[in-house]
C-alpha cells in the first residue's frame, strides 16, 4: 500500500514497500516526489505508480532519457497515427532528433535545448554534409517533438512544455507553377532523350492526370484498365524507415478511379509491351515482384528518391530550373480548371480530401476564368 506525505504546496512525497529483498532480508521502499492540486489526488497518483511498478513497466520521471520516452511514445503513437505518418516520424525522430536531444533527461529539456537544436539544423542539418535543412523540414521536426513533449505533459511525466516557448521557422508559401505546353514538351522531350521510355511515361501520367509521385510509383497493373481507358489509384509507394514499400493512401478521397485521354492509353500500351519485351530478354532475372507499372529494365521498384534525382536531373538539362515534380500535379489542376471542369469534379480527380483545398490552392486560376465570364456578360449587353 502506498503512504503519501505532503511536502509543501501542491507537492507530494510517495512511499511504496517493494518487499523484503530476498538476498538481504531487509524491506526495500520506492519513494518519489510527485506534484497534485490535494491529498486525494496524490493518492490517486501514487496508486497508479504502484500498479505500474509491481507491472514492471514504470520508469521514474527524473530517470528517463528523451531518447527512452521518444521510443516508447513512436511505440504507444503505433495504435493512433497512419502507418505513412508514423514512418516520418520514426526516420526524423531517429535520424535527427534522437543524436542531438536523445542523451538529456526528459525533465532537464529546456527550450535552449529545441532553439540550439533548430538553428544547428537550419545550418548544417543535412545528412549528406552539404548544408542545412529548409524551412519547411525543421518546422516539421519541430511539430513533432512538440507533439510528442504534449504527450509527455498529458502523461505527468514533465509540468510543461518546453517546445511551446520556441517560435518554429517561418515557411514561405511556396508558389506553384504550371506549365505552359512548351515546357510541356521540352520536359517529355528531354526525359526520353535522357533515360527512357519509363521515364517519359511517368512524367507524362503526372502531367495528363495529376496523380502524386507515390500514387504513380506504387501503381500496379491490376489497378490499370485499358479497354476501360480507366485506372485505380489503390496504393502508393513512400520511403519508409527500412526502405521504399507500397502503403494505402491517407485518406479514403485518395482512392479514386481515374479516366484516362485515348493518348495516355496508347502511352500505357507502348510501355506494357515495352516491359513485355524486357522480360523476355531478362528470363529469371527480370523480377516485377508487385506487378507495378513503372519499374526499372529488370523489373526492380523505382524508388521516390531515385526518382527525385532523376527529374532533378531532367529539368536542369530541359532549362526548367524552378520546377518540382509536384508543379507536374498543379499543371494538370491547372489544365481542368481552365478547361471548364467545376472544383468538386478536379477535387475528385485529384483525390483532395475537401473542395476547399481545391479552391484555396488554383484561385489563381478561377479569378481569370471569372473575369472572362464577365467579360461574355458585358458583350451580351452590349
Amino acid at each position: 500500500m502506498a503512504h503519501v506525505e505532503k511536502r509543501g504546496k501542491n507537492s507530494y512525497r510517495i512511499i511504496i514497500s517493494l518487499g523484503k529483498d530476498p538476498v538481504t532480508g531487509k524491506y526495500r521502499y520506492y519513494r518519489e516526489t510527485i506534484k497534485a492540486k490535494n491529498k486525494r489526488e496524490a493518492e490517486k497518483k501514487a496508486i497508479e505508480i504502484e500498479a505500474r511498478i509491481l507491472k514492471g513497466d514504470y520508469i521514474k520521471p527524473d530517470n528517463i532519457t528523451v531518447e527512452e520516452y521518444l521510443n516508447q511514445w513512436l511505440e504507444n503513437s503505433s495504435f493512433n497515427l497512419k502507418e505513412t505518418t508514423l514512418n516520418n516520424y520514426k526516420i526524423i525522430i531517429n535520424a535527427h532528433i534522437i543524436p542531438e536531444l536523445g542523451k538529456i533527461s526528459l525533465q532537464k529539456l529546456q527550450p535552449i535545448h529545441i532553439q540550439n537544436y533548430i538553428l544547428k539544423k537550419l545550418k548544417s542539418g543535412r545528412r549528406d554534409g552539404k548544408g542545412g535543412l529548409s524551412n519547411r523540414s525543421v518546422r516539421y521536426h519541430y511539430t513533432i517533438l512538440r507533439e510528442a513533449l504534449d504527450a509527455a505533459v498529458k502523461l505527468q511525466l514533465i509540468d510543461k512544455n518546453p517546445a511551446v516557448a520556441i517560435e518554429p521557422p517561418k515557411v514561405e508559401k511556396k508558389e506553384m507553377k504550371a506549365l505552359n505546353q512548351k515546357e510541356i514538351d521540352k520536359l517529355l522531350e528531354t526525359a526520353l532523350e535522357m533515360y527512357d521510355y519509363t521515364t517519359y511515361a511517368i512524367i507524362f501520367i503526372a502531367i495528363y492526370t495529376g496523380m502524386r509521385r507515390g500514387e504513380i510509383l506504387g501503381l500496379s497493373w491490376d489497378h490499370v484498365d485499358l479497354d476501360d481507358a480507366s485506372l485505380r489509384v489503390e496504393q502508393t509507394l513512400l520511403k519508409g524507415p527500412e526502405g521504399s514499400k507500397l502503403y494505402t493512401p491517407k485518406t479514403e478521397q485518395s482512392r479514386r478511379t481515374i479516366f484516362l485521354t485515348k493518348t495516355t492509353v496508347e502511352v500505357l500500351e507502348k510501355l506494357k509491351k515495352e516491359q513485355a519485351i524486357n522480360k523476355l530478354k531478362l528470363g529469371p532475372a527480370y523480377n516485377n515482384e508487385y506487378n507495378l507499372v513503372f519499374v526499372n529494365a529488370d523489373g526492380s521498384i523505382i524508388t521516390p528518391d531515385a526518382f527525385k534525382n532523376r527529374f532533378t536531373r531532367i529539368r536542369k538539362k530541359a532549362g526548367l530550373n524552378n520546377i518540382r515534380f509536384h508543379d507536374l500535379r498543379h499543371t494538370h489542376a491547372t489544365m481542368m480548371l481552365q478547361a471548364g471542369i467545376s472544383h468538386k469534379e478536379a477535387a475528385e480527380r485529384l483525390g483532395h480530401s475537401t473542395i476547399t483545398t481545391t479552391v484555396d490552392l488554383y484561385t489563381h486560376v478561377t479569378e481569370p476564368l471569372k473575369r472572362r465570364v464577365v467579360d461574355k456578360l458585358e458583350r451580351m449587353t452590349r
